[in-house]
């Protein structure tokens, strides 16, 4: 039933030109803001103003490699490192509900830049879908 919050591992993440990836695990959603301090005169306070922002890396655990996913996003990071096309591009994470099927946030994530990918490991005996890590850098992000 809808509506009733999220657990872990309910997330789908869109990058653009990319198919849509399911993950299990992401991290690293943080803006973090560096204001600035004026001392005048004899104000034993300063006054606080707005300084600089960065975004941190999001890590993006467990995607899920169905059809050509992986190698989309490989494809990316490879061709931006090498210099053959170094567009960013932009992406958003949407958090679903615990049916896994009800948007509950979406975080846009603007001129992101790939640092890095990692297949899960391989395995004869699996069964299960092929799995990857990778990690992006936005310029920004925003809470839509």
């Amino acid at each position: 039933m809808a509506g009733r919050g999220t657990s872990e591992g309910r997330y789908l993440f869109e990058f653009d030109g990319v198919t849509a990836i399911r993950a299990t695990e992401v991290s690293g959603l943080k803006k973090t803001h560096e204001e600035f301090e004026l001392y005048e005169s004899n104000r034993p306070n300063p006054h606080i103003g707005r300084g600089h922002f960065k975004v941190e890396a999001v890590k993006v655990k467990h995607g899920h490699a169905l059809n050509s996913t992986g190698q989309e996003v490989f494809k990316w990071m490879d061709d931006f490192v090498r210099g053959f096309s170094v567009e960013r591009r932009g992406g958003r994470l949407i958090v679903l509900d615990e049916d896994g099927l009800t948007p509950i946030a979406v975080y846009e994530m603007t001129l992101c830049v790939p640092i890095s990918f990692e297949p899960e490991t391989h395995s004869a005996g699996g069964k299960n879908a092929s799995f990857f890590d990778f990690s992006i850098r936005p310029e920004d992000l925003f809470l839509l």
